[in-house]
Formats: C-alpha cells, sequence, structure tokens
C-alpha cells in the first residue's frame, strides 16, 4: 500500500475515533437546554454525525478504495437520500402498527442504514476498479456501525430501564416477572420488598397491622397526579388507625393469575392480616402469562442456575444456554438490532392476533388454572396464612361491573362477580364486597377518570367504604379513646 493511502487512512482513522469521542462525551453529558424539547438536541448531533461520516466514507471510499475522489460524488447524495428513506419506513412502520417508528433512534438508525446501503451499491458499481475486493465484505459491517453511532445520541431522552422492566421481550405482555416473582430467588432471604411504586418496604414491622391492597391499575391509582397519595389504598391507610399500614401492591394490565402468583410467591411474605383483592375488569386478559410462565420455570430447570443474577438473566433473555444469553444482550444492546427485533414480534403478535380472530379463537379464558379455581386459590394461600380476605369486584363507570362492556373476554370478566362471592361462601376467612350502590350515575364524571380508573375522590369514597366494611366484619380495630380525654 502506498505511504500516501497509509497516511490518509490513518487520518481517517483519528477523525472517525475523534467523532466517536464526541459522541460519547454527548451521550454521558447533553446540555441542559431548557427553550428545547429533549429530542431536538440529539436530532441535532445525530445528523451532524451523518454528514460528517458521509464525509468520512467519501474518502474512505473514493481516496483509498476506488483512487479517485472526484469518482465518489453519489454518496454525498445519500445525505439527503438516507434521512428521507429512513423517516419513510418510519411511517410505513406506523401506518403498518409494527412496532415504535417514531422513536428518533429507530429513525436516525434507519437513515444511516439507507445511506449506507447507497454506498454499498456504488461500491459494487464500481467493483472493477476497486483497490481491495474485501471493501465489499467489510462495508455492511461498518454501515452497521455508522447506524449504532447516530442513534446512540437518542439513549439520552429515555431513563435506563432497571433489569426486571426488560424480560420477556416481544408480544405485549404486561409482566414484571423478576420484580413480581420469585423465580429467581430473589426474595428467598429478601428483608426489604418494593411496592407498586417500587419503594422499598421492611417485610417485618413490629408495631404495625399489614393490610395488602391487590389489584390492578386502579388499585396502583392509574391516572391520578400523585398515585401514590391518591389512590384508594393510601386513602384506606389514612382512614385507619395508626398502627395499620396499607400496601400498596396494585399492578396495571395484570390478571388473576399473574396476580395470585404475586401474593403467593412474594406478597405473602409481609405477613399481612387482611389481603383486599379488588379486580374485575382485566380478566380479559385472563391467558396472558400462562404459556409464559410454564416456559420460563422449565429453561430455569434446564439452566441449572443456582445464583440470582443467572436465573434473572435467563428470565430476561428467555435463554437457559449461556451463549443465548450472550447474543441476547448483544442484540438488546444495539439500537437498531433490538428495534428490528421488536418490531418483527410485534408483526408476528398481530399476524397470530388476526388468525385467532378470523378463526373464532379468540376465547378469553381456555388455559388452566380456570378464574375460579385462581380465586379458590388465593383463599387457600390467605388462610394458610391466617389472614382474611375481602373480595372486591371492580366497578366501572357510571356503577356496573368492570369489563362487562368489553367485547373479548366480555364473559369472563361478567362472571367474576359471582366467582367470588362463590369463593367467599365456601371459606369462612372469605367475604364479599359489592360496591357499586356507593357510586351514583349522577357523580360518574366526578368519580371516573375513565371506564374504570377512579378520580381522588372515587378513590377515597372506595378507600371509606372498605373501611367502613372491615370495621362491621371486625378485622379493624379502632383506638380506644383514653378515659378522661
Amino acid at each position: 500500500m502506498p505511504m500516501k493511502s497509509v497516511v490518509r487512512l490513518g487520518a481517517i482513522v483519528i477523525a472517525f475515533g475523534a467523532f466517536a469521542a464526541l459522541w460519547v462525551a454527548m451521550y454521558r453529558d447533553p446540555p441542559p437546554i431548557s427553550s428545547y424539547p429533549p429530542i431536538a438536541w440529539p436530532y441535532r448531533y445525530s445528523f451532524v454525525a451523518l454528514v460528517g461520516a458521509v464525509a468520512l466514507m467519501r474518502w474512505l471510499v473514493g481516496g483509498l478504495v476506488v483512487g479517485e475522489v472526484s469518482e465518489s460524488r453519489l454518496p454525498v447524495a445519500a445525505v439527503l437520500l438516507g434521512p428521507l428513506v429512513g423517516t419513510l419506513i418510519g411511517v410505513v412502520v406506523r401506518w403498518r402498527g409494527w412496532g415504535d417508528p417514531y422513536s428518533p433512534a429507530l429513525i436516525v438508525a434507519l437513515s444511516a442504514t439507507a445511506s449506507g446501503l447507497t454506498f454499498w451499491a456504488f461500491l459494487i458499481r464500481r467493483r472493477k476498479s476497486l483497490r481491495f475486493d474485501a471493501a465489499l465484505l467489510l462495508w455492511p459491517i461498518l454501515v452497521f456501525v455508522l447506524a449504532e453511532m447516530c442513534a446512540v445520541t437518542f439513549r439520552i431522552e429515555v431513563a435506563p430501564e432497571p433489569p426486571e422492566m426488560r424480560e420477556v421481550r416481544g408480544g405485549k405482555l404486561r409482566w414484571r416477572i423478576a420484580k413480581d416473582t420469585n423465580l429467581s430467588g430473589r426474595y428467598d432471604d429478601a428483608h426489604l420488598i418494593p411496592d407498586a411504586f417500587d419503594e422499598l418496604v421492611p417485610v417485618n414491622l413490629p408495631k404495625k397491622t399489614r393490610i395488602v391492597a391487590l389489584g390492578t391499575s386502579s388499585t396502583y391509582g392509574q391516572g391520578l397526579a400523585d398515585p401514590a397519595h391518591e389512590a384508594w389504598p393510601a386513602a384506606l391507610e389514612r382512614d385507619l388507625p395508626e398502627r395499620y399500614t396499607v400496601f400498596n401492591a396494585g399492578c396495571g394490565g395484570y390478571n388473576s393469575f399473574q396476580l395470585l402468583l404475586y401474593y403467593q410467591q412474594v406478597l405473602v411474605r409481609l405477613s399481612p392480616s387482611v389481603v383486599v383483592f379488588y379486580y374485575g375488569g382485566n380478566e380479559a386478559f385472563g391467558d396472558e402469562g400462562k404459556p409464559v410462565y410454564a416456559r420460563l420455570q422449565k429453561l430455569l430447570d434446564e439452566s441449572k442456575c443456582e445464583s440470582v443474577e443467572c436465573r434473572l438473566d435467563v428470565i430476561r433473555y428467555g435463554s437457559p444456554s449461556r451463549l443465548g444469553r450472550l447474543l441476547s444482550k448483544g442484540i438488546e444492546r444495539s439500537i437498531l438490532l433490538d428495534a428490528y427485533r421488536q418490531s418483527l414480534l410485534n408483526f408476528i403478535d398481530q399476524i397470530r392476533y388476526a388468525e385467532r380472530r378470523r378463526t373464532g379463537k379468540l376465547s378469553p379464558v381456555r388455559l388452566p388454572p380456570l378464574p375460579l379455581e385462581i380465586l379458590g386459590s388465593l383463599a387457600e394461600a390467605t388462610e394458610a396464612g391466617g389472614t382474611r380476605l375481602l373480595l372486591v369486584p371492580e366497578v366501572g363507570r357510571p356503577n356496573i361491573f368492570a369489563g362487562t362492556g368489553k367485547k373479548d373476554g366480555e364473559q369472563a370478566a361478567a362472571r367474576e362477580p359471582d366467582f367470588m362471592a362463590q369463593v367467599a361462601a365456601e371459606h369462612p376467612h372469605v367475604e364479599y364486597f359489592d360496591v357499586r350502590s356507593i357510586f351514583s350515575p349522577e357523580a360518574a364524571n366526578r368519580l371516573f377518570i375513565d371506564t374504570t380508573h377512579l378520580t381522588a375522590e372515587g378513590s377515597t369514597r372506595l378507600a371509606r367504604a372498605i373501611g367502613e366494611k372491615l370495621r362491621s366484619l371486625g378485622w379493624i380495630e379502632d383506638e380506644k379513646t383514653p378515659p378522661g380525654s
């Protein structure tokens, strides 16, 4: 190789490394510009990255590989062609519902990929005059590096996700398995357990009597300005004597199967005196999680992992082999590959859903355990721990049982209150409480945010009714007023 080409190649490598260092610096310390939305600066950085990379590649293609800079004008057009193609792909993905095309990182990565493919087409067209045929093989790798480099600045707009938020990727599964089950063994000797807001709560509170509020997004406080203080579990705690504390175990999108495992494997360690189960509408998702849970149990057995960290990786990446987990970690760290993977999984999920709907096989609850069996298991789990159980069917606007107006899962959701009443009649420590009467249709706009989620006033009204019910059952003892006070 001529000395001139070596010097030129060295200069290109140094310039490319300087660009990479600049990107890392910008990724770690984004500029605090309050007059622009957080997305503005990453867009600018990525555009500069794309232009700079195109310029470098032009010199690389023209000066080193082809031999003439003037003969490599075509890649310059990719500065405009790349973003246009990437945006077009994003629009198509959005239109077809295959993924999250408005993700800036994905659009920029697609733009850079389109630009790189243009370069590759140029290389193939000029393959007769190439100095190094290996450039045709190496170019896709360089394109991939460019795409990742242009997209990495967008990571500053999203807070890092904890590992338990990202396991079981693909589809639309609403389940934080690593947090809300003990598959990994993380709670075997735990002294602290996270609540619905990921606040760590001591397992043992010697001077407190624990009540667990178990439910879905209505229990969490979805839609409220301050769910931790406005949701009905917080309002219930304020309504009770000081020695009682209420643990918010509301999990948005969970069905009864997921909530049962949450109680059996995690919440039971809190040794609550009372569990209030406010649930109903999410039984439309009755089969979600059942096949996944069985598959993860099998994968964990095959992996022979003993440490919590290893078992968490199996749950997160869905592979019993060390090599499979390493490959999955690599894909997850790549903006481009992870976005492609997620879009492909969503696309497959939609095709399967459309086929099930077309063939009439969209029955909401078909896999065991069935709703009545789940409620029976919850009753048995609470009885084994000496815990009383209050079953409260979830209410929807204006004052009907939640979920009865849905098409998919209508039958299962509508029968949930009947199952609750049946289980309460079969177990002495279980009570059934219908709260529809406290929600007047005239006040629906004040009490409901939407069809099922409660406003702060609605949450307070529900908490007051539950508190009065617990007192009437003798499950709550008010503190006696000292004589002479």
